[in-house]
């Protein structure tokens, strides 16, 4: 499984959507989805949750989460970075919330939401700072939480960002967990326990995605792709990658050129 980790460098992205990714990912942002049609799975941090129309998800910053049957539904979706909401940081980085689910939600914050997805082109900053905030008030009005028991979020994506930096160096656990202050047992305990994945897998799954660009680019040497993503050797990247998409580099590249 790869799972893409994305940056807020940008204040608010409000749109509606006819469907969502089924990629895992995470980001350090705030996600609210309002389902105003049909009814899909949402799985975050491995547990399943169905919405249906009326419904509201709000996914915190660094949770993983990916959607299911989602082809057919009409949603409004805003992400947004904490600092866009400051009153309520703490309440994103050092609690945790019983269920990120809330079914019918409040008419008046949905209403908000709905005005930024119409007109937050239109709108200077402090308007759109400003009904985001009174939604995202109502919204966790409607949800309990409890302090984190351990900074097992904060730690993801950390390493997640690390990772997504230096994937083409020679990464190990043990690197990751020294240049962040973690213990080795930490950062295997949340790939094999919260990713559910190998972490040298994980690594690999960076590297192949990176390599698809540089083939199609078709700029450089299968061998000098392979050292570019971070691969020690021709033959590790060769089995990784026939692992990954059933042929070789090479027939790949052929095929797409």
């Amino acid at each position: 499984m790869n799972i893409n980790y994305y940056r807020c460098d940008y204040d608010i992205r409000s749109k509606y959507c006819d469907s969502f990714t089924e990629t895992a990912h995470a980001h350090e942002g705030v996600e609210i989805i309002y389902l105003l049609e049909g009814s899909y799975h949402t799985f975050i941090n491995g547990e399943e949750y169905t919405a249906t129309a009326g419904d509201l998800f709000v996914i915190f910053p660094d949770n993983v989460h990916y959607h299911k049957n989602s082809s057919n539904i009409k949603a409004v979706l805003n992400i947004f970075p904490t600092r866009m909401v400051p009153e309520f940081h703490g309440v994103f980085t050092k609690k945790t919330v019983k269920s990120p689910l809330i079914k019918d939600a409040n008419l008046q914050s949905v209403e908000l939401l709905e005005n930024l997805a119409k007109n937050k082109d239109k709108y200077s900053y402090e308007t759109k700072r400003g009904l985001l905030l009174a939604a995202v008030s109502m919204i966790l009005e409607r949800m309990t939480f409890s302090d984190k028991k351990e900074p097992i979020n904060e730690n993801l994506g950390a390493i997640l960002k690390y990772c997504d930096e230096n994937y083409k160096e020679d990464i190990t656990i043990e690197s990751v967990a020294k240049k962040l202050m973690l213990s080795n047992s930490c950062v295997s305990h949340i790939f094999t326990n919260k990713l559910q994945m190998n972490f040298r897998d994980y690594i690999n799954s960076l590297r192949l995605k990176y390599t698809l660009q540089l083939l199609k680019e078709d700029k450089l040497t299968i061998t000098e792709i392979a050292y570019e993503s971070g691969f020690s050797t021709i033959r590790t990247f060769n089995r990784a990658f026939k692992k990954k998409f059933g042929i070789s580099p090479l027939q790949y590249k052929k095929k797409k050129l």
